[in-house]
């Protein structure tokens, strides 16, 4: 993420339908996110990824890849492809394996906010979206020091690698 900073003397704070001017102290500044440009070609990401995959020596028999929903986006539709190419190729398989959408308890997306999250593979690959609030698809695996279930995803449980 690039920060940048401009000056400002007022903002606009809303309540309702109506925007209510507030005059801000001298010397005030907005912090304005933005998406940082590529710093990496495809061919060095590839490359990168190939080695950390065989390096970690993971078993990819039953693959699992979990993704962010579309409030942490990160190029999915350029990087997508690529990983599950790469993690194909090392497990000498063609076929899909699962791709869960980590929603937390985020609303699951529309299937056109998919498709501009996450690219073409949206369409062609398995994606689940993952909804909390249904606890049949967890089993307890333990609990915190202060007695706090710890619940994981049944299917994650059973894969190979995540």
């Amino acid at each position: 993420m690039i920060h940048t900073y401009r000056a400002i003397s007022t903002i606009d704070a809303t309540y309702g339908d109506t925007a209510y001017p507030l005059d801000l102290p001298p010397g005030s500044v907005a912090l304005v996110a933005n998406e940082p440009k590529h710093q990496i070609s495809s061919s060095l990401f590839r490359s990168r990824l190939e080695k950390a995959i065989t390096a970690a020596n993971l078993d990819l028999a039953k693959p699992i890849l979990v993704v962010t929903d579309k409030t942490r986006l990160c190029d999915y539709p350029i990087y997508l492809p690529t990983v599950v190419e790469v993690i194909n190729k090392k497990r000498k398989s063609d076929k899909t394996f699962p791709v869960i959408i980590a929603y937390g308890t985020h609303p699951r997306q529309s299937d056109q906010e998919c498709l501009q999250t996450y690219g073409k593979l949206y369409h062609n690959w398995p994606f689940t979206h993952h909804d909390c609030s249904n606890k049949s698809i967890f089993d307890e695996i333990g609990t915190t020091s202060f007695g706090t279930p710890v619940r994981m995803r049944k299917d994650l449980l059973k894969a190979t690698s995540i």
